[in-house]
């Protein structure tokens, strides 16, 4: 697992707290994303949309579309990105993910 940001961060297996502050760290200037990856072709990231609010996208290999959910709060940023960096997948459940193209 590693957690990259726009500003150049990148942390191999981050905790719980380390997102949480990776994701405020989000702007709409310099760091306007974050990346979780758990290998090569799977990962979440989210956006800066505008103020309060950005946009959330999954990939789970090379061989699945891309997922996205707009519009998600910083909270329910955090709440996946955590989830996701513990394998728990219940993340998925709380958004409606509309499939993007390749």
């Amino acid at each position: 697992m590693k957690l990259m940001a726009e500003n150049g961060t990148e942390i191999p297996n981050p905790d719980s707290q380390t997102i949480e502050k990776t994701v405020q760290q989000i702007d709409a200037v310099d760091n306007t994303y974050v990346i979780l990856m758990s290998h090569e072709e799977a990962y979440i990231q989210a956006a800066f949309e505008e103020p309060g609010l950005y946009a959330l996208e999954y990939r789970e290999n090379a061989d699945h579309d891309f997922y996205s959910e707009i519009l998600v709060t910083q909270e329910q940023v955090i709440h996946a990105l955590q989830r996701y960096a513990k394998g728990d997948r219940s993340w998925k459940e709380d958004f409606r993910w509309m499939p993007l193209g390749h």
